[in-house]
């Protein structure tokens, strides 16, 4: 029982809202330590769904680290604006 011991490290965690299967769902600072908890885990890495979805991405990387201010236990991941790629980095 070795996993009983284990703490938990959730590497893809996306706050704000999300619609899912027609039904708007979102994670906030208010709900997110007790999602974290009712699933057993320790620690999260967290995005913001804006920082996915919006340009400039700073938008939602912003609102994240508000979000997560007081929360020792959510660390953030930071979207980064694409870049203009040349041709033949594709091929």
């Amino acid at each position: 029982m070795f996993w009983l011991y284990l703490r938990l490290f959730d590497t893809c965690v996306t706050m704000g809202r999300m619609t899912r299967a027609g039904d708007t769902v979102s994670l906030t600072e208010e709900n997110i330590l007790g999602v974290l908890d009712q699933h057993g885990i320790a620690e999260a890495l967290v995005h913001h769904t804006a920082a996915r979805v919006t340009h400039p991405r700073r938008v939602g990387n912003l609102r994240l680290l508000e979000m997560i201010a007081n929360t020792r236990r959510a660390g953030p991941w930071a979207e980064r604006d694409p870049g203009r790629i040349p041709l033949r980095h594709h091929l």
